[in-house]
C-alpha cells in the first residue's frame, strides 16, 4: 500500500513538473517581450540566445543594448542603422 501510495505521489510530481516546464517561456519568447517594451535600453543578456531576433533591428530609438552572456558569433547588419546606439555590450559570446 505504501509502495503504491509513493508511487502515485511521484507520478504526480512528474505530471506538475511537466505541466511547469511547457508553461515556462523560452529566451526567445523572453527576448521579443523585452524587445516589445523597449525604449532607449535593451538588456537580452543572459538568455542563451544563438542569434538576436531580426526585431532588434527595427529599434530605431535604441541607445544601449547589453547582449552579453549568450551564444552570439555575429550580430546582424541592421545594427549599424541604429543612428542613436552608444553602448553596445556583447562580450561573453
Amino acid at each position: 500500500m505504501i509502495r503504491r501510495m509513493l508511487l502515485l505521489v511521484l507520478m504526480m510530481a512528474l505530471a506538475v513538473s511537466s505541466t511547469i516546464a511547457q508553461d515556462a517561456p523560452s529566451p526567445e519568447d523572453i527576448a521579443l517581450e523585452a524587445i516589445a517594451n523597449a525604449g532607449t535600453y535593451l538588456n537580452l543578456s543572459g538568455l542563451g540566445l544563438s542569434e538576436l531576433p531580426a526585431e532588434v533591428g527595427r529599434l530605431n530609438r535604441l541607445e544601449a543594448l547589453h547582449v552579453q552572456h549568450n551564444y552570439l558569433f555575429s550580430l546582424p547588419p541592421d545594427i549599424g542603422q541604429m543612428l542613436l546606439l552608444v553602448s553596445l555590450w556583447a562580450y561573453d559570446n
